[in-house]
């Protein structure tokens, strides 16, 4: 997946942290849109995107790896990952939809400097404990066909907690992306560097879909948790937290990502995350 769940930073925090112990090309992709790799895209690293590190939201395709053991070279297999309730009555992408319309740049880019000063906002009710709150550069981006217009949107907010500095990573998929199903999150995918730990999928009072993951380096070292809630207007956003600091500049590796699975549900399922 792609999530910012790689963006700039992860790149940042793998050059300048100690190991993460996972392929940070990879772990973008989870974490965001699915835009294939960090080099063939856009930068993950620059846009911050879902799903890890940096570049970002877009799910740089990730591919994390679900589902069963993770065979690893050299390695004995990984534990299985404690997954649940993956088969929910949820029709994905939603049916009956109208055409999306196509954003130009520059509404894009307005929408997304709306949407990184409400996400601040909700972080800071989200995290009261959090000082030094930055909200990141806003980041749009077009992953696939070019004539689609920008379909992702990517950014975060950069804190300090009392373990240290660190970040917190959205990334908004407007329905003019193709996001894979719900239950697609918690396959675990043969090579991956990256191994699913724990995925819920479960269907929410209001008939939206979320997804709750936590996922690691299958060398151990740096872990992600992430929340992903699929709207039945078609839009899918993730919100990450890491045990590093995924914007790079230092910041101590964690025992457990910096925001609890609760507040990143609370911030994935905003409304005014949207495109």
């Amino acid at each position: 997946m792609i999530e910012k769940e790689l963006r700039d930073g992860l790149r940042g925090a793998v050059t300048d942290e100690p190991p993460l112990g996972f392929d940070p090309d990879e772990a973008v992709t989870r974490i965001g849109v699915k835009v294939r790799r960090r080099r063939a895209t856009f930068g993950v690293a620059a846009a911050v995107v879902a799903v890890l590190g940096g570049a970002v939201l877009v799910q740089q395709s990730v591919g994390v790896g679900r589902g069963g053991g993770l065979e690893v070279a050299g390695q004995p297999p990984a534990p299985p990952a404690a997954i649940t309730g993956l088969e929910i009555d949820f029709p994905w992408p939603p049916q009956g939809l109208p055409r999306p319309e196509r954003y130009t740049q520059s509404r894009a880019d307005e929408q997304a400097a709306g949407v990184r000063d409400s996400f601040l906002r909700a972080f800071l009710k989200e995290a009261p404990h959090a000082t030094n709150a930055k909200a990141q550069k806003a980041n749009t981006l077009t992953a696939g066909d070019p004539g689609l217009g920008p379909n992702v949107m990517e950014g975060g907010v950069d804190f300090r907690d009392q373990a240290g500095d660190t970040a917190v990573v959205y990334s908004v998929y407007s329905p003019r992306y193709t996001f894979h199903r719900p239950a697609e999150e918690c396959v675990q995918q043969p090579q991956s560097t990256v191994r699913i730990e724990s995925c819920h999928v479960s269907k929410l009072p209001d008939g939206t879909a979320l997804v709750v993951d936590l996922v690691r380096g299958t060398q151990g070292g740096g872990a992600i948790a992430s929340a992903v809630h699929y709207r039945l207007d078609g839009v899918v956003v993730r919100v990450s937290a890491y045990t590093y600091n995924p914007s790079g500049g230092g910041g101590p590796m964690r025992d457990r990502p910096a925001l609890t699975n609760e507040q990143l549900v609370a911030l994935a399922t905003d409304r005014d995350l949207t495109m």
